[in-house]
């Protein structure tokens, strides 16, 4: 029912924007490689829990709900341990290219991951179906101890941190506060996910509810953002670095806000079924360019600008924030849908999102940092291959 998927998806969401900050704190101590592979273990354990359990008893809802919890924590501390280290997995030159090509990864997982579940779940029973995830799971631990999370990394190892875990997540709420540019990039990112919930709720109800697609159709509308995200990341893999990454994802952010405006033109313009199918798959693929646009150049810059002994800590309060803001913009987006006519919510929060773009990140900002990324490009030394 839509009351046991709710509560799913709390037990999914909550203990990550709990955990968190404690995991970014950790993950800022500790060594991240020995999180990533606990947090990895954790997540195969849970799923092996509910497997013996399913075996022995069968198919209980709070033994789904708990599964969930604990898969939730495990992979809040192997996520943030993870992303917090790919400037010392690769070098500084080549940061965009593993950006892009995870973003490959992940665009193929949305793809093929409901394809593939489904059909397991429809030909193969539940046992079977859990068995292919612990595999899975256990396949993902024993590549990642394979991997060097120090390679790159300047920090002093040896040095052990005593200051107290709540102690170490106001450090980075401090760090935070005192670095402009990413103190802009993380505000601007958390309006993306807010005014982002006006278009994932707004085309649902639209495409849906209003005009009547069929759910064949409306699926391959969805695929094609997972298509435009695959696209633009092979596309930024293979090319040179950019030269001015805020640059990049100003203008993207400001045509996502475009897009979203765009979509009103379903309800205002009469068109033809195949016509509204067609537009949407465009706006769609469009839009899952424009995602991989912004969020890699953001990346990079989070990975650069962002000193190692802090990058969990930052990595993982943006996380949270943004995490405590999806459920927040679902309630208030799906409310006014209710009472508002779409074509309005989706106007009003295509022009909020474009001025605060302009007013938080000005032509100035963007010239200033892309000044000091040409004086870092000059003062490079030369590389051997």
């Amino acid at each position: 029912s839509s009351l046991n998927f709710a509560i799913n998806l709390i037990c999914s969401l909550l203990p990550r924007t709990i955990f968190g900050p404690i995991g970014g704190a950790l993950a800022d101590r500790y060594s991240k490689k020995k999180m990533v592979i606990i947090g990895q273990i954790g997540e195969t354990v849970a799923v092996t829990g509910l497997l013996v359990y399913i075996t022995l008893e069968g198919l209980s809802l709070p033994a789904i709900y708990l599964t969930t919890v604990c898969v939730s924590i495990a992979a809040t501390f192997n996520s943030i341990a993870f992303t917090s280290s790919i400037a010392n997995l690769v070098d500084k030159e080549r940061i965009q290219k593993a950006m892009a090509f995870n973003q490959t990864s992940l665009s193929l997982a949305t793809i093929g991951g409901p394809v593939i579940g489904g059909f397991l779940y429809g030909f193969t029973s539940i046992e079977v179906f859990l068995s292919i995830f612990v595999i899975a799971f256990i396949i993902a631990t024993l590549l990642d101890t394979t991997m060097d999370f120090r390679l790159y990394s300047k920090m002093n190892h040896d040095e052990a941190r005593q200051e107290k875990l709540l102690t170490n997540i106001k450090e980075g709420v401090a760090y935070i506060r005192k670095q402009e540019l990413i103190l802009r990039i993380v505000v601007v990112s958390l309006f993306i996910n807010f005014f982002f919930g006006a278009f994932e709720i707004g085309m649902s109800y639209i495409l849906i509810g209003q005009l009547g697609i069929q759910s064949q159709h409306f699926g391959f509308i969805e695929a094609s953002i997972a298509v435009g995200m695959i696209l633009m990341s092979i596309f930024i893999g293979i090319r040179k670095p950019f030269s001015s990454p805020l640059t990049i994802a100003k203008w993207g952010i400001i045509s996502m806000g475009l897009i979203t405006g765009l979509f009103s033109m379903l309800v205002i313009v009469d068109m033809s079924y195949w016509g509204i199918v067609v537009y949407s798959i465009i706006l769609l693929l469009s839009l899952g360019l424009l995602v991989v646009l912004v969020n890699t150049p953001i990346g990079v810059m989070m990975q650069t600008k962002v000193e190692e002994e802090f990058r969990g800590r930052v990595f993982s309060l943006l996380e949270t924030m943004a995490m405590a803001l999806m459920p927040l913009a679902m309630i208030i987006f799906g409310v006014l849908y209710e009472y508002v006519p779409s074509e309005y919510i989706l106007i009003v929060s295509s022009i909020a999102l474009i001025i605060v773009v302009f007013v938080l990140v000005p032509q100035k900002l963007v010239q200033k940092f892309s000044e000091e990324g040409k004086e870092e490009l000059v003062k490079k030394p030369v590389i051997d291959v």
